[in-house]
């Protein structure tokens, strides 16, 4: 399915949560700090560290959001070495996947969240098909 075809509700949902997980974070992130800003917690970082690790690509999308997650929870640039093998490798940044309902995926990714460990979701329509990969402990 081609990104243009997601409706506009997809959308908005899809940019909340890339939202969220640039900048939500848990207390155990080691590098970054939690701050508050008008009553959102905001997860604080180096933003100069991820432009310099530059803009998606086409077709490695998933390989850059490992890159960000991993260059914000260790403080220092992620090169993705060892990231990709004709596909992301997620276990290479110390993350796994996680499938179930769109209800049980939620309550998933709020869990991760609120015990400090940021997840990358990688969202399909129908949105039932929606998990968070998250980082192993």
């Amino acid at each position: 399915m081609q990104h243009g075809s997601l409706r506009a509700p997809v959308r908005v949902f899809l940019a909340a949560v890339l939202l969220c997980l640039t900048f939500l974070a848990a207390p155990k992130a080691a590098a970054a700090q939690l701050q508050n800003v008008n009553g959102i917690t905001l997860l604080s970082f180096d933003s100069q560290q991820i432009v310099s690790i530059g803009n998606q690509t086409s077709g490695r999308c998933s390989w850059y959001a490992l890159r960000y997650a991993r260059t914000i929870l260790d403080g220092k640039p992620c090169s993705g070495s060892g990231m990709w093998s004709n596909g992301a490798v997620w276990s290479a940044a110390g993350y796994y996947a996680y499938s179930g309902s769109l209800s049980d995926c939620l309550s998933r990714l709020y869990e991760e969240l609120q015990a400090g460990r940021p997840v990358i979701v990688h969202l399909k329509t129908p949105l039932s098909a929606a998990c968070p990969s998250t980082p192993t402990a």
